[in-house]
């Protein structure tokens, strides 16, 4: 299985196209939440740091796996795969279950839906339109906008992971 300490975090896209510079920000972010889980025990990385709070480090990897998934294989695709991380009784299965699956399968899941959305998203247009539509937006959104969706959504999560690791053994960095 791969681990999540050999994941390389790209540099900064300060020249380019706008297709290169949202992707390479989508995986920047995506590194940097990594990066935040690298070199922990799986104790650590299912440590709750802030309770009643069920927030981990482990429940944003199992999370993030299901955003992946979700966005770019259900909504994007229109492809009807189920959830890595689900429970029909509790919405938060990502963050509450953390024994359904050992950390290493986690990080697997998680990296191989990362691997899914790329070859899923090259070669394709940035105007390209879904084929579905979460219940809250009034209409499918393009490829653009799920980039910037998933900046925003790994870069908010990324927040979340500085706050969890500095709780547990003091790292701080960006």
């Amino acid at each position: 299985m791969r681990s999540i300490d050999d994941v390389q975090r790209p540099n900064w896209p300060t020249t380019g196209s706008e297709e290169h510079s949202l992707w390479t920000f989508v995986d920047f972010e995506r590194a940097t939440l990594a990066m935040k889980c690298a070199g922990l025990s799986d104790e650590q990385l299912a440590t709750v740091a802030n309770p009643p709070s069920t927030l981990s480090l482990l429940g944003l990897l199992r999370h993030m796996a299901n955003n992946e998934r979700y966005w770019y294989e259900e909504i994007f695709l229109g492809r009807k795969v189920p959830a890595h991380f689900a429970s029909k009784t509790d919405e938060d299965a990502d963050f509450d279950q953390l024994d359904s699956m050992s950390v290493s399968e986690v990080v697997d899941v998680w990296l191989t839906q990362c691997d899914v959305t790329r070859s899923i998203v090259k070669g394709r247009s940035l105007d390209e339109v879904s084929v579905d539509k979460p219940e809250y937006l009034e209409s499918p959104a393009n490829l653009r906008f799920l980039a910037m969706h998933s900046i925003e959504e790994y870069a908010r999560h990324c927040g979340h992971a500085d706050f969890l690791r500095q709780q547990i053994d003091g790292s701080t960095g960006y």
